[in-house]
């Protein structure tokens, strides 16, 4: 699954510029010219990286920072400060002391950004694109085997419980039996006891996916579906 970027800036000309290159890069592009439809679209597209303009004309850039910060559903996602070449180290100190990922100075070098953008999602998320998993209000980082529901993080996951989770999110919307779900988590041959585990399992795991674990479908006697 591709990583999506929110870029937040005014100014048209440059939103055009920056979805050219991170989509010609392989991301998935969100693009909002102000900040009050910027700090929606954080909400509502679940990004894995923010580039935001510091100089916007309805909310200051650190303004919007602080808000995404501060809300359990944005808190998590990186953030890179696009400033003007007037800014001086000051303001670039002060901003990455407050906790920004990173500063760009505009105008920027292509490669440059490309590289930035790829070190906050090593040094981040621990994360290469395929190894996030999202559908819904569930996100899920593979490598550092964190799950958040609605930006709230699932800490107390068993192993099975965890790996349950991400094949429904990767086959969500398919009908999964129960052999296929016993040979591919547990790597055993099925028997009719077998059915009885996996049910255990995914009663103990909807206990602990709060707000969506009505999306995990029992199909009597078949097995189960994770609904989109």
């Amino acid at each position: 699954m591709k990583a999506k970027i929110l870029i937040i800036d005014d100014d048209t000309d440059i939103l055009l510029l920056l979805k050219t290159i991170l989509v010609r890069a392989g991301y998935s592009v969100v693009c909002a010219s102000s900040g009050g439809v910027g700090l929606k679209k954080a909400k509502t597209s679940k990004p894995d990286l923010i580039i935001l303009d510091k100089g916007l004309p309805d909310i200051e850039g650190f303004t919007i920072f602080q808000l995404l910060k501060n809300d359990r559903h944005t808190s998590h996602i990186p953030v890179i400060f696009l400033t003007g070449r007037d800014k001086n180290e000051h303001d670039i100190i002060s901003g990455l002391e407050e906790g920004a990922d990173d500063y760009i100075v505009k105008p920027f070098n292509t490669k440059l950004l490309l590289a930035r953008i790829k070190n906050i999602f090593r040094r981040v998320m621990g994360k290469t694109d395929e190894e996030i998993l999202e559908c819904g209000d569930v996100y899920i980082n593979l490598s550092q085997r964190k799950v958040l529901i609605k930006g709230r993080e699932i800490k107390n996951l068993t192993n099975k419980e965890f790996d349950l989770l991400c094949l429904f999110i990767k086959k969500s919307g398919q009908l999964l039996k129960y052999e296929y779900i016993y040979e591919t988590i547990w790597n055993c041959e099925f028997t009719e006891y077998a059915i009885h585990t996996i049910e255990v399992h995914i009663y103990n795991l909807r206990k602990k996916l709060h707000s969506v674990s009505h999306k995990i479908v029992n199909i009597q006697g078949v097995g189960y579906r994770f609904e989109l």
